[in-house]
């Protein structure tokens, strides 16, 4: 065992008992404090009443897949004079567990959100509300220097990046030239 190996070792060691303890602190000591098992009124009563200890939870787990990819790096330095194939295959699975545990706390987020809770992502919601009122005076000039035909309504300018350019979601093909 060469010094680096060594030193990885240690670091091996102290993230694999940080990792284990704060995905357990932040799953029996926060949200299995907050989550009501068959009864998702009195979850969601909770976590909107105590918000910050519920994103401090998704911090947390956040904070665990920081640490699992630095894991990663050292068990692939220990492991690599053994197989460097599969010390690379290892490694790369474990980043690919640590990334899908950030998704998934992130994607925590939107439940505060969807419950209506205060906080950080009502900006998410302003700057949405921004580009949509963006977007309806866009097509709104458009329709007032007649780019787009009278009976297109603005829903259907939402709908055209993802039915094709000048598509409504009817079927009918919309000119983008002035009419005469």
């Amino acid at each position: 065992i060469d010094e680096s190996q060594g030193k990885a070792a240690r670091v091996a060691g102290v993230l694999g008992v940080f990792t284990a303890g704060i995905a357990i602190f932040a799953f029996y000591g926060i949200h299995a404090r907050l989550t009501v098992p068959g009864d998702m009124g009195a979850t969601a009563a909770n976590i909107l009443a105590n918000e910050t200890l519920f994103r401090i939870g998704v911090a947390f787990y956040l904070t665990y897949s920081i640490a699992v990819v630095a894991l990663a790096v050292a068990l692939y330095v220990i492991l690599r004079p053994v197989s460097p194939g599969v010390a690379v295959l290892a490694a790369l699975w474990r980043v690919v567990n640590a990334l899908t545990w950030a998704l998934a706390s992130i994607n925590l987020l939107d439940v505060v959100r969807t419950l209506g809770g205060a906080g950080p992502l009502r900006a998410f919601e302003q700057l949405d509300q921004l580009f949509t009122a963006a977007a309806e005076g866009l097509a709104r000039r458009h329709l007032r220097d007649g780019v787009l035909d009278g009976d297109f309504r603005l829903s259907e300018v939402r709908q055209v990046g993802s039915n094709g350019a000048g598509r409504r979601s009817d079927g009918c093909h919309h000119s983008t030239t002035p009419h005469s």
